[in-house]
């Protein structure tokens, strides 16, 4: 396999206005990017009939994938009152101080024969929702008894990353948790958590990441600039890092598969 590594790239376009992925590309100013060409990501080998014993093999299909991280276009530290919690069906309620929520999108391969170019083709499956939090149990509420049940439990989380309350992605998650106990410190809670169902969130506005409800995403051209080049294709998000923590910036971190060829200009 040979890799090309395209650096230092920024991502101008990605999708149309109200799309995914250009509210992910919306984040910062011009996120800069990386982009990896793998040519040829196989080698299929063959044995002729003339050969006296080696097998021969044939340049293989193309496919090329990107990341980036950026921050919010309105910086924000999203600490509004009650912004970010985890409430467990036993009753504890935990107000969060850090948070990271990270969505995955299975890359399902459809090459066939209409791949003409040498390229793979790939289209969005379906989506997982995972991460960590940590924080503070809140005053009002008491820590309560999971009973018989054991490892895991059902719980809500919201989490708030902006200013606004559009700003807020919310779920049902099974999480655990525990405890650090330090002395001079409060008790603190980490834990982890896996979503059940959907995540959904505010209506779309000025530096908002996700829409009202994150759904399989759709397919759309991205163009990027490198100094005296410029990258354009097909692709879609199949990770997105959301990562909160009180007194600091949200930050974002984006991973694309590619489909189809990767254009390459002067």
């Amino acid at each position: 396999m040979a890799a090309t590594n395209y650096t230092g790239f920024q991502i101008t376009s990605w999708g149309s206005s109200g799309d995914a992925t250009h509210q992910l590309v919306s984040t910062g100013v011009l996120p800069e990017a990386n982009f990896t060409l793998d040519n040829p990501a196989d080698s299929p080998e063959y044995f002729p009939q003339s050969s006296s014993g080696p097998y021969s093999v044939l340049a293989g299909m193309a496919s090329w994938t990107f990341q980036y991280q950026g921050q919010l276009k309105t910086p924000s530290l999203g600490i509004e009152a009650g912004s970010s919690t985890v409430v467990f069906a036993n009753g504890s309620v935990f107000n969060l101080d850090q948070w990271n929520l990270n969505i995955t999108v299975e890359a399902l391969e459809v090459t066939d024969a209409s791949a003409t170019n040498g390229y793979k083709l790939f289209i969005p499956g379906g989506f997982r929702w995972s991460g960590t939090w940590g924080g503070f149990l809140d005053s009002s509420t008491n820590l309560a008894d999971s009973g018989a049940t054991q490892g895991s439990l059902p719980a809500s989380a919201t989490f708030r990353y902006g200013a606004q309350a559009a700003h807020t992605l919310a779920g049902s998650v099974n999480a655990g948790y525990s405890l650090a106990v330090a002395a001079g410190q409060p008790n603190r809670y980490t834990g982890t958590f896996v979503g059940s169902g959907d995540l959904t969130g505010g209506s779309i506005a000025s530096g908002v990441v996700l829409s009202a409800a994150f759904a399989i995403p759709s397919t759309e051209t991205i163009v990027a600039s490198g100094i005296g080049q410029v990258l354009s294709g097909s692709a879609f998000p199949n990770s997105i890092g959301i990562n909160w923590a009180a007194s600091n910036f949200t930050s974002v971190s984006v991973a694309g598969q590619g489909t189809g060829i990767l254009n390459k200009t002067s």
